[in-house]
This record gives C-alpha cells, sequence and structure tokens, in this order.
C-alpha cells in the first residue's frame, strides 16, 4: 500500500488545530478534569457494580430453601426479601446516580465547554479579521456587496 505524502501545508495546519486544540483544553482544564474523572466512575458503576450485585442476588436466590420464600405475615419478615431488598434498592440508588444524574452531568460539562471553546475561537478569529487594515478589505471584498445575491 502506498503511504501518502502529507505536504508542509498540510502539516502546519495540523499543528496550528492542535495549538488552538491545547489551547482551549488548557483553558478550561477544570471541565477537562471533571469530565476525565467521571468517566472511570460511571463505567465502574455501570460495568462492574451493578453486575456484581445483580450476581449477588442470583446467588441468594439459587442458593436459598423452600422455607426462606413463606411467610404468613408482612411481605418485609420474609426472610428472603430481607436478604435481597437491601441489595436491590442498592442497585437502584446506582442506577439513579451514575448513568442518570453522573451520565448527565458530564453531557452537560462537555456541551458547555464545547460552547465557551467555541466561542473562544470564534472571538478570535473576529478579533483577526477586525485587526485587519481596511486596504486588506477593500483589495478582498470590493466586489461584494449587500444585493449581490439579488
Amino acid at each position: 500500500m502506498r503511504k501518502i505524502k502529507k505536504t508542509p501545508e498540510y502539516q502546519a495546519t495540523i499543528r496550528r488545530s492542535l495549538h488552538y486544540f491545547f489551547e482551549v483544553n488548557k483553558k478550561y482544564k477544570w471541565y477537562n478534569l471533571a469530565i476525565l474523572a467521571l468517566v472511570p466512575i460511571i463505567t465502574l458503576i455501570k460495568s462492574t457494580i451493578a453486575p456484581l450485585i445483580i450476581a449477588n442476588i442470583v446467588e441468594v436466590l439459587s442458593t436459598s430453601r423452600a422455607e426462606d420464600f413463606i411467610n404468613s405475615g408482612n411481605l418485609l419478615q420474609i426472610p428472603i426479601v430481607q436478604k435481597i431488598l437491601p441489595q436491590g434498592l442498592l442497585i437502584l440508588a446506582l442506577e439513579i446516580i451514575g448513568p442518570i444524574i453522573l451520565g448527565n452531568l458530564q453531557m452537560y460539562l462537555i456541551w458547555k465547554m464545547e460552547l465557551l471553546a467555541t466561542n473562544d475561537l470564534t472571538s478570535k478569529c473576529f478579533d483577526v479579521i477586525n485587526n485587519q487594515s481596511m486596504q486588506f478589505h477593500s483589495e478582498r471584498f470590493f466586489r461584494v456587496t449587500r444585493f449581490s445575491g439579488f
């Protein structure tokens, strides 16, 4: 397979893009740290802790005897319910905290950082264009008029 050779202009564009990318990431480092901290927490809750609790519930159900399921009194006095109910409530709390709350917080932080970065880059581009001389604008945009689209 033939390797495509990159032109110096292309490499300069990549270098410039990476420069602005790291500049924005440095400016909003607290957003980045929060996003990067939430990734392993959410993954740990969804992929490790929740399946571990479900496996424990299945083990309790499979190793219990028939007497554990029977009680003529209150539902909470049944031995199997007393063993499984705390684990069920824990998995419910983990599902609410992990993917729902922390996942949405992570998406909000990503969205907010993207908006701030876009705003910074837009204002930087506007400042560069605004600082150009009137000679520059008159030479390049002299044929553009307000009604040229009609």
